[in-house]
């Protein structure tokens, strides 16, 4: 049996001239810079047997997707929901405000916005209902920064929570925070249960 692989995509660069944090806002699509790095992820996944691409369903990650899947001759894509932003109180607030907080948008939020745990169980969801309809398969997800971050905070051992990311944040863990456009594999080989990491930072 061929491995099962998962190659998460952030999405690329956002045309944001007011800079504030957009997270599920609509309408903050790929700026020209973000459409030159996601087109450079086509060497990476040229030689790849790509089955299908999965998207959250905003729109920088549709169009991030959609790059993909043409330049990788028209694979199949899809739209799920668990692979959507942060549910967050901060969404369109400064971006210099969120900086000032190290992208700390959890401590002190209460329901209906998300904890790391939310964010993960969303992410674990979709990797298991992967599993298990990908078999042997490559897939690619594009999503969003902490999506990725908590997956791979667990891939290596590591607890979910702001004090994980904040470790990655000032560089105490070896995981590096997702670039625009990166991706990190995720590969399960022989039933294995936690998969292997691997991080392409592309810019």
């Amino acid at each position: 049996m061929e491995p099962t692989i998962i190659h998460f995509v952030r999405h690329g660069i956002v045309h944001n001239p007011k800079k504030i944090f957009y997270g599920r806002l609509p309408k903050h699509g790929l700026s020209d810079e973000g459409i030159q790095v996601a087109n450079r992820l086509m060497p990476f996944f040229s030689r790849k047997p790509i089955d299908r691409i999965f998207s959250s369903p905003l729109l920088r990650t549709r169009q991030t997707a959609r790059i993909l899947a043409r330049g990788l001759g028209n694979i199949p894509l899809s739209i799920s929901r668990y692979l959507i932003e942060v549910n967050s109180p901060y969404d369109g607030r400064p971006m210099a405000e969120l900086e000032a907080k190290h992208w700390d948008v959890y401590s002190g939020v209460l329901p209906p916005f998300d904890q790391p745990a939310d964010v993960f169980r969303r992410a674990k969801h979709f990797v298991d209902q992967i599993l298990a309809a990908y078999s042997g398969k490559q897939i690619i997800a594009v999503t969003h920064a902490d999506t990725i971050l908590f997956l791979s905070l667990w891939a290596k051992g590591y607890e979910i929570s702001v004090a994980s990311k904040m470790l990655v944040e000032h560089k105490q863990i070896e995981i590096t925070f997702p670039n625009p456009a990166s991706v990190t594999t995720l590969t399960w080989d022989n039933g294995i249960d936690y998969p292997q990491f691997e991080y392409y930072p592309n810019l």
